[in-house]
């Protein structure tokens, strides 16, 4: 009976995803997002997205799926994926780590979005990714997105070794 009732209340309850409850849906803030991502000043992106940032980072891990579907998106604006790689890292979130090492390895993909992909990579802790990496380590020819992907190996080694 309590069950029944908790569960009652969680969907009637005011979602973010959904954008109830005073708040916006993950899907008006991603699309607002997009639109802002299309301004070639990356200065005025930064500002102009913390909102959105903030909002997405309340979400926590329930934004994940979306940013999934976004970041899988390699016809999207790079400047729009670039956004979303680095929100990934601030997330923590496990679920992310495999589109973002796709796009480390999709030599196609910016290179600027690729180096934030590595570096989302470290900041989400995902050692488990090391085998992947030090394989496109081993294949990249852009020299800047290699040099990362080196230091992004380095640094997640060294996490592994002092432990969980």
């Amino acid at each position: 009976m309590i069950a029944a009732l908790l569960v009652a209340v969680l969907l009637l309850s005011p979602s973010p995803l959904r954008g109830e409850g005073g708040g916006e849906g993950i899907d008006a803030i991603l699309l607002d997002a997009q639109r802002i991502c299309a301004d070639p000043d990356l200065t005025r992106i930064g500002i102009r997205t913390q909102g959105h940032a903030a909002q997405i980072m309340r979400m926590g891990a329930d934004a994940a799926p979306r940013l999934v579907r976004d970041l899988r998106n390699p016809r999207l604006n790079w400047r729009y994926r670039f956004w979303l790689v680095d929100l990934s890292g601030y997330l923590r979130e496990p679920r992310l780590a495999g589109p973002l090492l796709s796009i480390v390895e999709d030599s196609r993909d910016q290179p600027a979005v690729r180096r934030r992909a590595v570096t989302a990579l470290v900041a989400l802790g995902a050692k488990e990714m090391l085998p992947e990496l030090t394989r496109a380590y081993r294949r990249e020819r852009d020299p800047s997105v290699r040099e990362r992907i080196g230091e992004g190996i380095r640094k997640l080694r060294l996490a592994r070794r002092a432990g969980p």
